[in-house]
């Protein structure tokens, strides 16, 4: 029996809508760096005064100079830590891979409903779901492991060598689409079912 039209719109927007399709947050540092560059704008806006205001001034620049030393020292850190936990990542053994059911949504049908809006960001993302949901119904990739692009291209590059290039460049056009925020239009979205299309073709 054909598949509710509606309801497989709420479910594909249900799914579209979970965090791994989600551009990423402002990380916290950068969040802190913007305060401070605010805040010592403030403070140099008013020393142009004498006296005791203007040596509290001076010495509010210099904690801020300080702080802004912590937080960039904090960010370091956070990134060598990050690297590190990515090579651990890459060193595990892969995850056995277990079957998931998901509701039945027709994505080539979606991101046409959506490029036909002129939505063509969220068409695009639509193409990259119905990608990785058809890996995963050929057992190349395993959406209940794999939450990210990169995840993705590892899991192709072992399962399938031969379209890992392919679908890299699909990746990528969904990488820079929905979290590089680049202009995406038609011309994108017959790039990205191209390269689908070859997927899908050598990995039957």
């Amino acid at each position: 029996m054909a598949a509710d039209p509606d309801q497989a719109r709420r479910a594909a927007e249900q799914i579209l809508n979970g965090p791994e399709y989600q551009p990423p947050a402002e990380p916290w540092w950068q969040k802190v760096l913007t305060w401070i560059d605010e805040l010592f704008q403030r403070v140099v806006s008013t020393l142009g005064g004498s006296g005791g205001g203007s040596v509290l001034g001076w010495l509010v620049v210099v904690l801020v100079a300080a702080a802004l030393v912590a937080v960039v020292v904090l960010a370091l850190r956070t990134s060598w830590r990050s690297g590190r936990r990515s090579t651990a990542d890459d060193e595990a053994p892969a995850p056995r891979r277990r079957r998931v059911r998901e509701p039945k949504v027709d994505w080539d049908e979606e991101a046409a409903r959506l490029e036909a809006q002129g939505r063509w960001r969220d068409g695009l993302r639509a193409r990259y779901r119905g990608l990785v949901a058809e890996l995963s119904r050929r057992r190349v990739v395993d959406p209940a492991a794999a939450r990210t692009t990169g995840e993705h291209r590892r899991e192709v590059g072992v399962a399938a060598p031969d379209v890992a290039a392919e679908f890299a460049d699909a990746a990528e056009l969904f990488d820079r689409a929905w979290y590089g925020r680049r202009p995406t239009g038609a011309a994108e979205a017959e790039r990205f079912a191209e390269l689908a299309r070859r997927v899908a073709e050598r990995t039957g």
